[in-house]
Parts: C-alpha cells; sequence; structure tokens
C-alpha cells in the first residue's frame, strides 16, 4: 500500500506527513508539494533517510499532479490556503487507478 501526503511543506501537511511515517515506513510513502525550494533540507535529509519518495504536485499542473499521483493507492489531501483546488484532478486520479485485476477501484482520498 502507497499514500500520499499532499502539502508536506506546510504545518498541517507536514504534521500528516510525521503521523504517517511513524505508522508506516518510509518506502511506503509518497510525500507532495507544490514547490519542492520550500521544503526545509533537514526534513528532506530525514525523510530520503527513512525512503519516503518526494515529489512536487503544484495544484495548478493537472498534468504534473496526475504523474505525480502515480504508484499511490491512497491520498491524504492536505488543502492549506489555496482556494479553489481544482479537485477534478483528483477525480482524474481515481478514474486511473480504477483498473486492477478485478477491475474494483483500489483508490482512496481523505481530505483534511
Amino acid at each position: 500500500m502507497r499514500y500520499i501526503v499532499t502539502g508536506a511543506d506546510g504545518q498541517l501537511g507536514g504534521r500528516v506527513a510525521a503521523n504517517m511515517l511513524n505508522e508506516v515506513s518510509g518506502d511506503q510513502l509518497i510525500f507532495t508539494c507544490p514547490d519542492l525550494s520550500r521544503l526545509r533540507p533537514e526534513r528532506v535529509k530525514i525523510w530520503k533517510e527513512k525512503g519516503v519518495t518526494i515529489k512536487e504536485a503544484n495544484y495548478d499542473n493537472k498534468d504534473q499532479m496526475i504523474e505525480t499521483f502515480k504508484g499511490g493507492d491512497r491520498i491524504y489531501f492536505v488543502s492549506g490556503v489555496i482556494i479553489g483546488v481544482n479537485f477534478h484532478i483528483i477525480s482524474d486520479w481515481i478514474n486511473h487507478n480504477k483498473s486492477d485485476e478485478k477491475g474494483s477501484n483500489n483508490a482512496k482520498i481523505v481530505a483534511c
């Protein structure tokens, strides 16, 4: 199971990311933020040492988000102060992840 946490550079997203890292191994985690340069270097170092995948996912770039979310099974969608987030991007991700061997939808979203 691969979990995606968006907004990992923010206060709430950072806490969700830290809590997830306490519960599952880093190789099962993908942390995203809209601009990788906003992440504190010491945080990136710790995450990478624990096996976390860190990717850029800008809410204004639909194609980037869809590509970034590939390989994830669950999204913890932490949307901070950005107003009018394109939720159709998440819908596209669910549709993209609908089919497994049995044709069931394993994609799940938790919005924070």
